[in-house]
């Protein structure tokens, strides 16, 4: 009897687990992220991390600084992608609400800088966050950077954002592994 309660804590405590991670870490507009990480070469559970730290998965998401959408783009990012690099040639800034459009142009701004970086992840969200400027300013002080990534952030929404996101790969990663 008391092997039977052990066996069934053990699975009702991963099942429960399981239901808390999929509340705190929602899969939302997964036929976009699969088919838009899946065209950049980027893991889908990036995406999901981001969009689950940009935005909470709201797809009208607004930033008090004017970044929109599920991946928060700022207007003159999304112009430049979709304008500039073809992603979207008859692109309108009305666009970057939709889920599809949003998420499209996210990948690809997040596989510019994965690229940009030398597929570094760290340095890659922090410029997410922070704007390229920053990060290659930062990049530039060598007590900042070991074996070319960030150590020291100087701006603490940025070193807790990265922490976010990472936290939320890992759970999105442990979630897709069961």
């Amino acid at each position: 009897m008391v092997a039977v309660c052990v066996i069934v804590s053990v699975f009702s405590g991963c099942w429960l687990e399981d239901q808390v991670l999929r509340l705190q870490f929602p899969v939302r507009y997964s036929e976009y992220v699969e088919r838009y990480a899946d065209s950049m070469d980027i893991d889908p559970n990036l995406v999901y991390a981001i969009i689950k730290n940009e935005s909470n998965f709201r797809r009208n998401a607004q930033s008090p600084v004017g970044a929109m959408g599920l991946m928060q783009l700022m207007e003159p990012t999304a112009y430049d992608i979709a304008h500039n690099h073809g992603v979207i040639p008859d692109f309108s800034i009305d666009d970057v609400l939709e889920p599809a459009v949003n998420i499209r142009l996210g990948t690809w701004y997040i596989r510019h800088l994965l690229n940009l970086y030398d597929g570094n992840l760290v340095n890659a969200l922090a410029a997410y966050n922070a704007g390229q400027g920053r990060v290659n300013e930062w990049l530039g002080n060598p007590d900042w950077v070991e074996n070319g990534t960030l150590v020291y952030i100087p701006y603490g929404e940025t070193r807790r954002y990265i922490e976010r996101v990472l936290e939320a790969i890992d759970a999105y990663e442990r979630l897709n592994r069961r």
